[in-house]
This record gives C-alpha cells, sequence and structure tokens, in this order.
C-alpha cells in the first residue's frame, strides 16, 4: 500500500511539474504579445485599451504560473515523504529535480487473463481468507471429536519394584495389578452441538465473505483495465487537439504580426491550447495511475517501477 502511494505521489509531481511548463511557456507568449502591443501603441497602429487588455492577460498569466509553481512545491514535498537515504534519514526532492517528459504508454506484460487467474491463484486478499477458513476447518473437526465418547484404559501396579531391603524385585505383569475402564459421555450434548453449529456458521460466513471479496477484486481488475485501454485511445485524441490548437495559436500570432489579428483571439486561442496541454498531462497520469492499480489490484507481489529524473536549471 505504501508503494502504491508513493508510485502515485510521483505521477501526481509528475503532473503538476509539467503543467507548471506549459503555464510558464503560455506566460512566455503573453509577455511577447504584451511587448508586441506596447509597441503598435507606440507606432499609433492599436488604441491604449488593447495595452490594457494585454497587460491583464500578461498579469493573469503571471498569478497562474505562481499557483502552478506552489502545486509543483507542495507534491514534491509529498513525494519527499517516502524518500530516504541510505542511512535512514529522510530526503527531500531538490529545486532542481524534475521528471522526464514521456508519453510512451506502454501496457503492463500480462493480459487481463492472466491478471485475472493470478488474483484468484495468489492475491493476499483471498489468501486470507483460504487461512481462515483451515482453520475453522480445523475447529470443525475437533468439535465433531467432542461429540464421540471419552475412554480411558488403566493399567496400574499394586506393588512396587522394589522389595523392603530395597533391592529390585521381578515384575510379574499377570498378578499384582490394577486395571480400569473409565467411559465418559454427555448426556445432552449441548454444548458439543452448539460449538459444531457455531462453527458451520462461521465456515459459511467465511465462504460468503471470501466470493464477495474475490467477485470484487475482479471488478477491480476488469474497471482500472478499462480504464487503462479507453484511456490510451483517449490521449491520442488529447495529442492531436495539442497539435491542433498549437497550428492556430501560430497562425493568429503570425497575422498578429501583420496587424490582420486581435488580442481576442489570440488569448482565446492561447487559453484553448493551454487547456488542450493540461488535459493531455492529467490524462497521461490518470492512464499510468490505472495501470499501477491495475497491477496492484491484481494482487503482485511488488510494482517495479523505475522513474528517471534530469536536473533543471530554475
Amino acid at each position: 500500500k505504501a508503494l502504491l502511494e508513493a508510485v502515485k505521489s510521483y505521477w501526481d509531481w509528475y503532473f503538476s511539474y509539467f503543467e507548471y511548463r506549459m503555464v510558464n511557456q503560455s506566460l512566455v507568449i503573453s509577455e511577447e504579445i504584451y511587448r508586441r502591443v506596447k509597441l503598435d501603441f507606440e507606432f499609433g497602429e492599436v488604441a491604449a485599451i488593447d495595452t490594457v487588455q494585454a497587460a491583464i492577460t500578461f498579469q493573469n498569466r503571471n498569478a497562474d504560473r505562481q499557483g502552478a509553481l506552489i502545486d509543483f512545491k507542495r507534491s514534491g514535498l509529498m513525494l519527499s515523504n517516502f524518500l530516504w537515504g541510505e542511512n535512514e534519514e529522510p530526503l527531500e526532492i531538490q529545486d532542481n529535480v524534475a521528471p522526464i517528459w514521456d508519453v510512451d504508454f506502454q501496457e503492463p506484460g500480462e493480459s487481463l487473463d492472466s491478471l485475472l487467474l493470478f488474483a484468484v491463484n495468489n492475491h493476499p486478499e483471498l489468501q486470507k481468507y483460504s487461512l481462515k477458513l483451515e482453520q475453522l476447518s480445523v475447529d470443525q473437526r475437533l468439535a465433531k471429536e467432542n461429540l464421540k465418547p471419552r475412554i480411558d484404559v488403566n493399567y496400574n501396579l499394586i506393588n512396587a519394584p522394589i522389595n523392603y531391603s530395597g533391592e529390585f524385585a521381578d515384575i510379574n505383569l499377570g498378578n499384582n495389578y490394577k486395571f480400569g475402564l473409565e467411559v465418559e459421555f454427555p448426556l445432552f450434548l449441548r454444548k458439543e452441538r452448539a460449538k459444531l453449529k457455531q462453527t458451520q456458521v462461521k465456515i459459511d460466513q467465511t465462504g460468503l465473505e471470501s466470493r464477495y471479496a474475490q467477485q470484487q477484486i475482479i471488478n477491480e481488475i476488469e474497471g482500472a483495465y478499462f480504464e487503462m485501454i479507453n484511456g490510451q485511445q483517449m490521449l491520442g485524441y488529447l495529442e492531436t487537439a495539442v497539435e491542433n490548437y498549437q497550428r492556430l495559436l501560430e497562425a493568429e500570432l503570425f497575422n498578429l504580426s501583420l496587424g490582420e489579428s486581435d488580442l481576442f483571439k489570440i488569448n482565446f486561442q492561447q487559453d484553448k491550447l493551454l487547456e488542450a496541454q493540461i488535459k493531455l498531462i492529467k490524462q497521461q497520469v490518470s492512464i499510468e495511475k490505472s495501470k499501477l492499480e491495475l497491477l496492484w489490484a491484481a494482487g503482485k507481489p511488488y510494482l517495479n517501477f523505475s522513474f528517471p529524473a534530469i536536473l533543471i536549471e530554475d
């Protein structure tokens, strides 16, 4: 469970970093637009109100950048909760460390059927119920034994094998012995029958809980697999949308340089591009989390993931 939360924290850190990068790129574009509009105003090509609109957009982008930076710092601290050094000292992600952009999705090596089969036979939760059923089976056999009569056979020598002079005497097993037979049987067997019935009820209840847990695990695996596969298809649509919005924004910026565009169109295309970029990153992170939850729901004994990172300038 701790490893699951650690990898989820990594993807939250991954998302917040690239969200910050996208917002920062949008800020750079807004700053360039603001510079151009001021220059056009100085040459008398645009009205003063246009510079105000460009300044507002630039200020909003600055505020968005600060918010994204705060989210990035916070997610880095959350991820640091799972980082420890060789001497068990806590580590903290430095400000110049960032994840590497990676949109190449890879499906798990196991198919859905193999994951379902593995979960049914090896999931820790189901193994717990199996052990409990084995324990109850032992209790049931013991309760059945308590219904049977108890027979004790006794055989004792009457004379000690030492005479009065302190010497050992010969033992004659055919003489001087006491033989006894004790038979014990409860009259009503109420306690024993109740114990047996109680054990059977526990076995039935545990069996129902085990089947319910198994069905719940199967549903979780199928749900995570469905989300992962469909999310992959959605990822392709979002990548295409980002490319198209990028072309539209570049076209509007080119028209602005020719004096044939206005700030409303540019701001609209810029907002749409930023929105599509953030959706793309969020979808990628969602797919990776679904893949992680798929393996965890199947009860895999370990989650072996390695995530590269790089040093950044700022």
